[in-house]
């Protein structure tokens, strides 16, 4: 696909635009944390594009002084292109604020602006079904920050668009603009990437990834081995097996992990009397409950918000971990570790880390219990 600013956009590609931006909270395990409703919409949109309590920040001068420019909304994006600025060579990262996106505005001004929103809206319910009505909020701010790209890169001479996240749809819309405007776009892995978040239609010319597992499956995907670059070109995971003393055993959490799980494999370390901690996800919509349980009994808690992974895994001396990009921090530690899944059995290994680097692993209490006595109790 390729729009400049004054193509009109035919009905394939508004079909490839619309899944795209939708990609994400369409998936039954990567939308897990989009909360859906109409009013619920109305009320993002308004407080994203029009937040008075919050002062304009317009991109354009800082694109155009830069040659390597990496777009990030979170801060395990920023804290990724941080890392990565001398491999990748990037000059500026800008931070975007998923909740003030007002300088949108100033380059779909009046009529264009109201028109690209009612177009959206038609397409989207065309394409995807009316029931979609209250699930526009990111995909109508990622389609209006397209355009105020295209308008913006448009320009300025060639330059490298970095974006560190695959799947959600405002990063997507920076590394679509910056295909269609005719710059280069770069992918920076910020976590480990799962096959199910790479969409056919790849639109990076460049990947830096962090592990040869994930070299391995974009190749197998049709990406072409000579643009990926890998970090960890020799990393080796030494599955030594696990030794006394392990003192403090921490549970990593995030909403895939049923709280039924969380509890059970609780339970086992707790009564063999190990220290346990509890590190839970920035967006666990159980982050509240998940603490109550944790001073109830007992047990240690972090928020991901608040520390750092290197942080906790220092004060770790086994991580019991499921489908979290914290196993792949662990496996770079060199960290004693025990994947525990005890969900969907099609989601066994979602990353590919365990069968890849051998790591020790459990599908149910059953099984964690044996492991756990066959290595240390």
């Amino acid at each position: 696909m390729r729009i400049m600013e004054k193509t009109i956009i035919r009905n394939q590609d508004w079909k490839e635009i619309v899944n795209k931006f939708f990609f994400e909270q369409c998936n039954p395990y990567l939308g897990i944390g989009y909360r859906h409703g109409f009013l619920r919409s109305v009320f993002v949109l308004l407080r994203t594009l029009y937040r008075p309590d919050k002062k304009l920040h317009d991109p354009s001068n800082e694109i155009k002084s830069h040659r390597t420019i990496a777009f990030v909304f979170f801060l395990n994006e920023y804290l990724a292109a941080t890392k990565n600025k001398k491999r990748v060579q990037i000059d500026k990262i800008i931070f975007l604020d998923l909740h003030n996106l007002k300088f949108v505005r100033k380059y779909l001004s009046g009529t264009s602006f109201v028109q690209n929103i009612i177009k959206f809206i038609i397409k989207t319910l065309k394409i995807k079904g009316i029931k979609y009505y209250n699930r526009l909020t990111y995909p109508l701010l990622s389609w209006l920050l397209y355009n105020a790209l295209i308008r913006i890169l448009s320009q300025v001479q060639k330059l490298n668009i970095v974006t560190t996240n695959m799947q959600h749809p405002l990063s997507l819309a920076c590394a679509q603009a910056a295909v269609d405007t005719g710059h280069s776009s770069f992918f920076c892995e910020h976590a480990t990437t799962p096959r199910a978040v790479v969409q056919p239609n790849n639109i990076y010319h460049r990947y830096f990834v962090n592990f040869p597992h994930t070299k391995k499956m974009l190749i197998q995907m049709g990406v072409k081995k000579s643009i990926i670059l890998c970090k960890h070109k020799s990393l080796i995971y030494k599955t030594k097996k696990l030794r006394k003393p392990i003192k403090n055993v921490g549970i990593c959490i995030n909403e895939l992990d049923s709280l039924s799980s969380i509890v059970d494999i609780s339970c086992i370390f707790l009564e063999e009397k190990f220290r346990l901690f509890f590190r839970v996800h920035d967006s666990d919509s159980r982050h509240h409950d998940l603490e109550q349980l944790a001073l109830k009994q007992k047990i240690g808690f972090s928020s991901a918000r608040k520390t750092k992974i290197n942080t906790f895994l220092k004060q770790i001396d086994l991580v019991v971990v499921g489908n979290s990009n914290v196993l792949a921090d662990a496996i770079i530690a060199n960290k004693k570790t025990i994947y525990y899944w005890a969900g969907d059995p099609s989601l066994f290994d979602y990353y590919g880390l365990v069968e890849y680097y051998n790591v020790p692993n459990a599908c149910n209490t059953n099984v964690l219990v044996n492991l756990l006595k066959k290595n240390f109790f």
